[in-house]
């Protein structure tokens, strides 16, 4: 399966906590052989 995510921040630059819930989001689904593409709004 493949998923595209879109967010404002990601790690290592976290000003909020998005970023870390969008990383636990694509580890997890990582583990489970998910192809993840990340769109980061600068």
């Amino acid at each position: 399966m493949k998923v595209l995510m879109f967010g404002w921040e990601f790690p290592p630059h976290i000003t909020g906590v998005l970023g870390t819930a969008c990383y636990g989001i694509t580890k997890g689904l990582a583990k489970q052989d998910v192809k993840i593409d990340f769109v980061v709004q600068c």
